[in-house]
């Protein structure tokens, strides 16, 4: 392939692998490097591997995103905006990050004392045993 011969990251390579989401759209362009991006960083909030449901979700607020900042970018350009959009694109983006970061917490790992008790209460049905 050309691209590799140049040197050129895997990533800006025309087209996404067949099993990879957004196959067949033109990695090159901006819009598409950039929600790439989201992914991966909302991905990496989730824990690294996220379940389909949560790719699902990923992609969705990804997409949101990216919608979001495109429509800001219009208003600040001096674009006329319809106000109503931004605010139900960025309220949808912020539920949805929400429920990812809710699941983050649940995934984190127990630590110190809440360790402790979490042990005690697995094998003894009780914290304080």
């Amino acid at each position: 392939m050309a691209a590799k011969a140049r040197g050129i990251a895997a990533a800006s390579t025309p087209e996404a692998g067949p099993n990879q989401p957004g196959s067949g759209v033109d990695r090159r362009r901006r819009e598409a490097r950039r929600f790439e991006a989201v992914c991966a960083e909302l991905a990496a909030e989730v824990g690294g591997s996220p379940s389909a449901a949560e790719a699902h979700v990923i992609r969705s607020a990804a997409s949101l995103v990216l919608q979001s900042e495109r429509l800001q970018e219009a208003q600040q350009r001096g674009e006329v905006v319809d106000s109503d959009e931004l605010v139900r694109t960025a309220n949808v983006a912020a539920r949805l990050l929400s429920t990812l970061r809710a699941k983050r917490s649940r995934r984190a790992p127990l630590t110190g004392r809440m360790a402790l008790e979490a042990h005690l209460r697995a094998k003894h049905g009780r914290a304080d045993a």
